[in-house]
């Protein structure tokens, strides 16, 4: 069996980053504070503007059970 040197040293995660030229430090906090979040949230439409017309029970299930795998 051959060895291959390098595939076994340890890279640093900063080097094997996709996002260019960042750095460790920048991508290190991704999330957004609340506030924030809250902010851009926009409200769901009414419940009756997000019901399927026309679908019966058998129907509703399949659909459901397509949507879950």
């Amino acid at each position: 069996m051959r060895r291959f040197p390098l595939a076994q040293a340890r890279v640093p995660w900063e080097l094997m980053s996709t996002h260019g030229d960042q750095s460790a430090q920048e991508l290190e906090h991704l999330e957004l504070p609340v506030e924030e979040l809250l902010r851009r949230a926009r409200p769901l439409p009414p419940h009756e503007d997000m019901l399927i017309d026309g679908v019966d029970e058998e129907e509703g299930r399949a659909f459901l059970a397509a949507i879950a795998e």
